[in-house]
């Protein structure tokens, strides 16, 4: 198994599809690649000479605001990251969903739209059209179908509505809906989620809701628990975090006494109802859930990626080969003042591996065992090889 990345900021596509073609062997079986919105006009020209140059390989690919790759990351300049593999034994399933399965129906029907006859997917990549993809129903009916299966990937950016968007697989580009590839053979694919967010104070149980509506934690208003969590911070923490929002972590896979960090789904705290009570957050609770609340800035954010990443490459059976990055647009520059910030920490505390990625309009991971959407997150992929 080999792994190249290849990256350039040329000015036009020419001059990009030169330097990444000398960074690249000829003889790649699967090429992920991402293209900036500055050549939006001649997307498909772009892929067919990719095409041509690589004719073995399968391709997943998108359009993006700024791209990652070689340890440099850009935001809304010009230019193509690229992440490619020899891998022999490896079968690569491409796929393009756009009308979906029956939710209610056998996960079959799943299994024949992404991967079909395959009896050991390993992992799936996806790439989204932000206005088109049908988030909640199409992770659940991947989950449904691969309950084990990790699923990584991102909602491409660069794009302002439906249409705009460019979703490359295998030989087609596509302009709606979700793309992706099947992984199965000997290789392994490790997620790693960034939500950049600390949990501070007490966990609750929700004991009232609705919707995604708090009413009541520990049989109490839900307002009494932010009053009584932010009276928790010393003066520095106050200083330090109480001009960013707020959000919450919902505690997800199986129940526990006590979550741990990373196993809860961040959400957005988006108001609450001194009046009432309510606290309105920005996904769906459930009575009986475990939540606490969290704070997210830079800090935060560089302690979470270093403890995402230290984690998964300590989970993987064999040595981290290469990765693909899903950053979020509200990262990067915007968040660390500083260029190429998750790239530069991935290579710290994993290894100076290939790693390619584009930063998106939302990404895509699992968190306590399920696949969600996220915002502001930073979404990996760890490759392998394995027996």
């Amino acid at each position: 198994m080999r792994w190249q990345a290849a990256f350039s900021q040329g000015t036009t596509p020419k001059l990009c599809l030169d330097e990444c073609s000398a960074q690249l062997d000829s003889d790649a079986d699967l090429i992920f690649f991402f293209l900036s919105e500055a050549f939006s006009p001649r997307y498909e020209l772009i892929f067919d000479k990719m095409k041509e140059q690589y004719p073995k390989a399968v391709f997943l690919g998108g359009s993006a605001s700024g791209l990652a790759g070689r340890g440099v990351e850009t935001e809304y300049k010009p230019g193509i990251a690229t992440l490619a593999g020899r891998l022999p034994g490896v079968r690569i399933h491409p796929f393009h969903l756009h009308e979906l399965p029956d939710l209610d129906g056998p996960p079959d029907a799943w299994r024949e739209a992404v991967a079909p006859g395959e009896e050991e997917v390993k992992g799936i990549i996806l790439l989204c059209d932000p206005f088109t993809f049908e988030a909640e129903n199409t992770l659940a009916g991947l989950d449904f179908a691969y309950p084990s299966v990790s699923k990584v990937g991102g909602l491409v950016s660069g794009c302002l509505r439906a249409g705009e968007a460019a979703l490359f697989c295998d030989q087609k580009l596509h302009r709606l809906g979700c793309v992706g590839v099947a992984l199965a053979g000997p290789i392994e694919m490790k997620p790693a989620v960034a939500q950049g967010c600390q949990g501070f104070g007490k966990q609750y149980v929700v004991t009232e809701s609705r919707g995604n509506i708090i009413l009541q934690l520990d049989g109490k208003p839900a307002t009494d628990a932010v009053s009584a969590t932010l009276d928790g911070l010393t003066p520095e923490e106050r200083r330090t975090h109480l001009h960013t929002a707020l959000f919450i972590g919902l505690g997800a896979g199986q129940p526990t006494l006590q979550y741990k960090p990373g196993d809860f789904l961040v959400r957005q705290v988006l108001g609450a109802d001194q009046r009432t009570g309510a606290v309105v957050v920005g996904g769906r609770v459930r009575n009986g859930q475990t939540v606490q609340f969290h704070l997210r800035n830079r800090k935060t954010s560089r302690l979470d990626l270093e403890q995402v990443l230290e984690r998964a490459k300590e989970e993987m059976e064999g040595p981290v080969e290469a990765a693909l990055l899903f950053s979020c647009l509200g990262r990067g520059q915007a968040l660390y003042g500083e260029p190429s910030h998750d790239s530069r920490m991935f290579k710290k505390m994993v290894g100076d591996v290939p790693l390619g990625g584009f930063f998106c309009n939302g990404e895509i991971g699992p968190v306590g065992g399920v696949t969600s959407l996220h915002g502001f997150t930073s979404s990996f992929a760890l490759f392998s090889g394995c027996s």
